[in-house]
């Protein structure tokens, strides 16, 4: 605990240092090309701290990917500006490198990043607090901007209303509704693969056991926390599944 406390006070430290040099130096303007190269020794280093890894780089990591995450964050920063006139400042980057020094659970592989980076803190702003931060920042206005909401809202709450008023059935099929099925076998194992839906509202098992699951609505994609919650309910969908196959098998083994 101490070696990572110490780590971590070494990182903001140097931080400061660093920006200290840049705000110096003055501004850098970065090609793409640039920002490619430092993506793709960013993605080198996540890789090597990958468990398992055994294919070359080049091969998990094409060209085509690393342009498409800087890409990504370049359009990102554009939209914050744009839509949400809220543009990516210096100072906001600044800040974003002092969350990720002092908040990091690894410490090591943030040191190794600004490293293989040559400790080059306007590199490091630009290629690695930019887009941990245009991305937060977008996800954020974008989740509670009723501008690009407000169709699904009103869709939302009319169908609340209908159920909360009895117009329409809970059960009742509904062209909003998926529902799923998760089929035992004989050993009393759950398929995997496209049966189990992330965007599933329901998964029904053949004893009439109901889990329910998010969906977005309108056909909104999940964000990461929804998607994370999806597929902590699929599992205790499937572990209650199972859960019911054994007492079933069990009852049926006990009258015979």
């Amino acid at each position: 605990m101490r070696i990572i406390t110490g780590l971590v006070v070494g990182l903001v430290c140097g931080l400061i240092g660093s920006m200290a040099q840049a705000a110096e130096a003055g501004p850098r303007t970065l090609s793409f090309e640039d920002r490619v190269n430092a993506q793709r020794t960013i993605e080198r280093v996540y890789y090597g701290h990958q468990i398992g890894a055994t294919k070359p780089f080049d091969q998990v990591v094409p060209r085509a990917v690393i342009e498409a995450k800087v890409r990504l964050y370049l359009e990102e920063s554009a939209a914050l500006e744009l839509y949400w006139k809220t543009p990516i400042t210096d100072e906001a980057l600044q800040r974003e490198l002092e969350r990720m020094a002092s908040g990091t659970r690894m410490p090591e592989r943030l040191q190794e990043i600004y490293a293989v980076l040559g400790n080059d803190t306007s590199l490091i702003k630009e290629c690695v607090a930019r887009a941990t931060l245009a991305d937060r920042l977008t996800h954020n206005f974008y989740a509670f901007d009723p501008r690009y909401h407000a169709a699904a809202r009103a869709a939302i709450d009319a169908l609340r209303e209908q159920v909360t008023s009895g117009a329409l059935s809970p059960k009742a099929d509904h062209p909003n509704r998926t529902v799923s099925t998760i089929t035992m076998d004989s050993q009393g194992d759950a398929p995997s693969g496209p049966s189990l839906d992330r965007r599933v509202s329901q998964v029904r098992v053949r004893d009439g056991l109901h889990v329910s699951l998010p969906r977005p609505a309108g056909g909104v994609r999940m964000s990461a926390a929804g998607e994370a919650q999806a597929r902590r309910a699929r599992r205790r969908a499937i572990a209650c599944a199972r859960r019911s196959h054994a007492r079933s098998a069990a009852d049926a083994g006990e009258g015979a």
